[in-house]
């Protein structure tokens, strides 16, 4: 039986899985920094990429590597302005979305690494729009990068929004951002879609966001994956 190896290349990490015959099996996720030789072999490889030099990197190993965007095409249209600027990764997420939710008309997909993207879709229109924002290590590094005497501080979750310590008032912050941002974003789409939709928690940290955050109905972190699944065994329209 034919496998894929699907490739979610990231600014800091990639992921990857094995899928045969519609199961996703053997998968992981890479440093951007590895050299990547311990990926699993397919009968075909497929990437989706935000970072061009690691996939660089990933094509001096993963031999025959095709790329959604350029060999592969995308499963969806765009309505973006102009459509190449939308992220390949976020058009893979909403495509994915619609695969694990066969019965969502529309979709609003969170996708939190890096950054933390908003995407915007409709089964019979296709990726409709968004927002990003920076993810919360993003938004502790401008905080330590941008001032004089903050500390570089990891995010974690926080149960009060009134910290007591440098540390903890800057996890509150970052916490208080991201979740108010996401509450404001699903509030606006519901304003502006005629259309109702299913809220998807994607990405590394889709099951913290899901936890916190009532708005969201479904948890699929590997759903770019699956949108590459998606863009290499079912032609576009």
């Amino acid at each position: 039986m034919p496998t894929l190896l699907a490739l979610d290349i990231g600014n800091t990490s990639a992921k990857y899985a094995v899928f045969v015959e519609g199961r996703k099996e053997d998968a992981g996720r890479l440093s951007c920094d590895a050299d990547f030789t311990g990926l699993p072999g397919a009968d075909r490889a497929v990437a989706v990429s935000v970072n061009p030099p690691t996939l660089a990197r990933v094509r001096e190993v993963v031999l025959g590597l095709e790329v959604v965007g350029e060999d592969v095409a995308l499963p969806l249209p765009v309505m973006y302005h102009p459509p190449e600027d939308c992220g390949t990764d976020r058009v893979l997420g909403v495509a994915g979305a619609f695969h694990l939710l066969p019965d969502a008309r529309a979709v609003l997909v969170l996708d939190a690494g890096t950054c933390l993207t908003a995407t915007f879709g409709e089964r019979d229109r296709g990726v409709v729009g968004g927002a990003v924002l920076p993810g919360p290590e993003l938004m502790a590094w401008a905080l330590a990068e941008g001032t004089q005497t903050l500390p570089r501080v990891e995010p974690a979750p926080v149960e009060k929004a009134i910290g007591r310590s440098t540390e903890t008032s800057i996890r509150a912050g970052i916490q208080a951002a991201v979740h108010g941002a996401i509450r404001e974003l699903v509030a606006r789409c519901a304003d502006e879609s005629p259309t109702e939709f299913d809220v998807v928690a994607a990405g590394t940290g889709a099951t913290a966001l899901a936890a916190a955050l009532p708005e969201i109905g479904a948890v699929h972190p590997d759903a770019t994956l699956w949108g590459v699944y998606v863009a290499a065994t079912e032609p576009a329209d």
